[in-house]
């Protein structure tokens, strides 16, 4: 039995499609799916959840073990990536879902983190992401930005840092100024180590992580900060866990 999780706010319709695709397409009937969901305000959003959730009827032959948590925090919106207060409040809110597992009789073999507004998670290659004794196997995410329209880039450029960096200044020069930029996608076939990656879907191994907990990566006294994923990765490496990057695993986000 294996749980997915993931984040959702404010994000119809992209989150229905990528709901759907998780229960019927990679799911397997005894499997869990926890929806955290905090201060949506369209008026949608927290109405199709709770419909999605109370809805899934035994009769049909795919996962219907589906729970949310729906708060609301008061939670403004960041408008940077990298900002400090952003990645911390992401964090409380997946620390949320780590707790809800820990908290149930369920013991999991794996932990599926995906992001809400994947357009595409394909079939193709998924089994992989299961294969290998890593704590995390993350996918290789594609990205088509307005700037990238030929050829698609590396998703969640934010998660990512190389196996051997431990210097701030892969994201930012001398003056602040943010020099970090997208990698191209990573080739077939073989896994690539790093320290941190997230790629828009993982699969975690929970007796790795079942003790490790989000939190932003922060840059010294920096009011920036690496996105919640790397302060999680980093708890799993202190933990002894490794983490790679699944390439021949695809899913696409926000295509153009």
């Amino acid at each position: 039995m294996n749980i997915y999780a993931t984040l959702i706010r404010d994000s119809l319709p992209a989150c229905a499609y990528t709901l759907y695709q998780i229960v019927y397409k990679l799911s397997s009937l005894d499997d869990h799916l926890i929806i955290v969901e905090n201060d949506s305000q369209d008026g949608l959003t927290r109405e199709f959840l709770e419909d999605f959730c109370y809805s899934h009827h035994p009769k049909y032959d795919v996962l219907n073990n589906i729970h949310l948590v729906s708060e609301n925090l008061g939670w403004k919106r960041y408008g940077s990536v990298i900002d400090l207060k952003r990645a911390t409040n992401m964090a409380i809110a997946r620390n949320k879902y780590l707790n809800w597992v820990r908290e149930s009789s369920l013991n999991p073999e794996k932990l599926i983190v995906f992001d809400a507004d994947m357009q595409v998670l394909p079939k193709e290659n998924f089994s992989k992401m299961f294969e290998g004794d890593e704590a995390a196997v993350t996918s290789n995410g594609l990205y088509w930005a307005k700037s990238h329209r030929q050829n698609p880039v590396y998703y969640d450029a934010w998660a990512y840092l190389p196996l051997n960096s431990d210097k701030i200044d892969v994201f930012f020069n001398d003056q602040g100024v943010q020099t970090h930029t997208p990698p191209p996608p990573f080739p077939e076939p073989n896994r690539v180590k790093v320290r941190s990656a997230f790629g828009g879907l993982s699969v975690y191994d929970w007796k790795q992580v079942k003790n490790c907990n989000y939190k932003p990566f922060s840059f010294g006294r920096s009011p920036c900060a690496l996105c919640e994923h790397g302060g999680f990765s980093e708890e799993i490496r202190k933990n002894g866990g490794s983490i790679v990057i699944e390439p021949s695993y695809k899913p696409f986000v926000n295509i153009i």
